[in-house]
């Protein structure tokens, strides 16, 4: 019995820390490659950075039996502020670092706060379904 309180106190305390992710050092000193611009270095040897005002397609993607058939569109919207980018944005479950200034880095989904909402619009013109989705930068404070 003690031996499984053991094993079970081990295999607790090896999940609570493979969640405890810290930030990656050194990124400071990465050199810092404009979106688009080409580069002999592997995507972990330097910083990415998209530049306020430019314009980053957004994927929307509706799918399901609901439909009659799956949607796939594009939107181009266009950053406020410098978005700096730090991970290999190509290989699945990788961690991806994100900040607005080199200082302060964000894991990718602790980047933004925000919020979305669905919702169903029904009037005796038709019918509506709508999204809506909200999001804002993170601030150093709330991290």
């Amino acid at each position: 019995m003690k031996n499984r309180v053991k094993i079970l106190f081990s295999l607790v305390t090896v999940i609570v820390l493979s969640g405890c992710v810290t930030q990656p050092n050194g990124l400071s000193a990465k050199p810092v490659i404009e979106k688009g611009t080409a580069t002999n270095l592997k995507p972990m040897q330097y910083v990415t950075l998209i530049p306020s005002g430019s314009k980053v397609p957004f994927h929307i993607s509706i799918k399901g039996d609901t439909f009659k058939k799956d949607v796939k569109k594009s939107i181009a919207l266009v950053l406020k502020n410098d978005l700096y980018i730090y991970g290999n944005t190509r290989k699945k479950n990788e961690m991806i670092w994100v900040s607005y200034d080199r200082k302060h880095w964000y894991r990718m989904d602790r980047a933004f706060k925000g919020e979305m909402s669905f919702r169903v619009e029904h009037t005796v013109k038709g019918s509506s379904l709508n999204l809506s989705l909200k999001a804002d930068r993170r601030k150093e404070d709330s991290k």
